[in-house]
């Protein structure tokens, strides 16, 4: 029985946690079960992304899923799709993969009435953390996107050896 294609907010799930986290916290181990897509520079640069990086589009009907890889700093995102499940899908995602992961804030975004923004910070163990920064609509919008961005950044250790 052939299993049911992942929506657009459970494939950005598994991107951030699967394809960001992991693979910072140096334990990623499965293929995403979706094919993705690498874009060449000015298909990127049609997304405003920066030379340097790597992006690459895991198609869902009716449009996709795009990772974006670009020095410490990866961002997942779609637009035009529902995305009225995002927010708990990824929290269920990084809570089970990551429960020592701790929210921030939540604020209302500067400039865009309706979308919210969520801060978390996530350890990943030794001396790995990053800084998860979510996009997602308020909840009189239409839900129809969602952005996570996240940071990798070392942790050093504070206490100075004599």
């Amino acid at each position: 029985m052939a299993q049911r294609p992942l929506t657009h907010s459970e494939m950005a799930a598994k991107l951030v946690v699967e394809g960001s986290l992991d693979k910072i916290a140096g334990k990623a181990k499965d293929k995403f079960p979706i094919e993705g897509v690498r874009l060449n520079d000015d298909q990127r640069r049609r997304f405003g992304r920066e030379p340097g990086g790597s992006t690459i589009f895991y198609p869902i009907d009716p449009n996709g899923v795009y990772i974006d890889f670009h020095g410490a700093a990866t961002t997942v995102w779609f637009t035009d799709a529902d995305s009225s499940e995002a927010l708990k899908l990824f929290e269920k995602a990084l809570k089970k993969s990551y429960p020592k992961a701790k929210q921030r804030e939540d604020k209302p975004h500067p400039t865009d009435q309706w979308t919210r923004q969520r801060s978390y910070d996530v350890p990943l163990g030794g001396d790995r953390a990053a800084v998860v920064d979510v996009a997602y609509p308020a909840p009189e919008a239409l839900p129809k996107g969602f952005l996570v961005r996240i940071l990798a950044y070392g942790k050093s250790d504070k206490k100075k050896k004599n």
